[in-house]
C-alpha cells in the first residue's frame, strides 16, 4: 500500500463514496481482525468523510503471501497514477 496519500485527492474519493460504492474493499480474517488485501485508498477516503461502513469481500482464510502481493499488483495496476 501507499505510504504517502494527497488529501485532496482521498477527499473527493470520500464523498464519492459517500454517493455510492463502486468497488468493494477486499478483506481477510487474520485471528480477531481484518486486514486489508485492496482497497488502502477507499478506506482511508472513507474515514477522512465519516464514513462507517464499506462493502467488503472477505477472502478465505488460506491467503498466500503470494495471492497478497498479486492483488496489491492488480490495485496497483488500476490506481488512478497509472491511467
Amino acid at each position: 500500500p501507499r505510504t504517502e496519500y494527497d488529501q485532496a485527492e482521498l477527499m473527493t474519493l470520500g464523498l464519492s463514496l459517500l454517493a455510492g460504492q463502486k468497488e468493494p474493499i477486499r478483506v481477510f480474517i487474520d485471528g480477531l481482525r481484518l486486514r486489508l488485501t485492496s482497497g488502502h485508498r477507499r478506506y482511508r477516503a472513507s474515514q477522512l468523510v465519516g464514513k462507517k461502513t464499506l462493502l467488503a469481500i472477505v477472502e478465505p482464510n488460506s491467503l498466500t503471501g503470494e495471492d497478497l502481493v498479486e492483488d496489491q499488483l492488480i490495485e496497483q495496476i488500476h490506481r488512478e497514477d497509472f491511467n
